[in-house]
């Protein structure tokens, strides 16, 4: 798995940006491309026996953190 930035900040739109989550197979042929706003999800994660988890990220606190496990077991069955 790798996290790219497709889009930065400009002067001309500071608020720009463009990040997409992209998943291999053992070969390095891409199987899967999910694209996500970094305000709500963290730019990195860690793998579990259920899936790849991902930070949630809110802007009211940081004193309840919560993940997203993705799950791409099921991408080519």
């Amino acid at each position: 798995m790798r996290t790219v930035r497709i889009k930065g900040p400009t002067i001309e739109n500071p608020d720009q940006k463009k990040h997409r989550l992209l998943v291999f197979d053992y070969a390095l042929s891409a199987e899967a491309e999910l694209e996500f706003n970094t305000d709500q999800i963290g730019f990195y994660g860690f793998n579990t026996p259920k899936g790849y988890a991902v930070l949630l990220r809110t802007k009211t606190t940081d004193d309840l953190v919560a993940f997203a496990i993705l799950d791409f077991s099921k991408i080519n069955p």
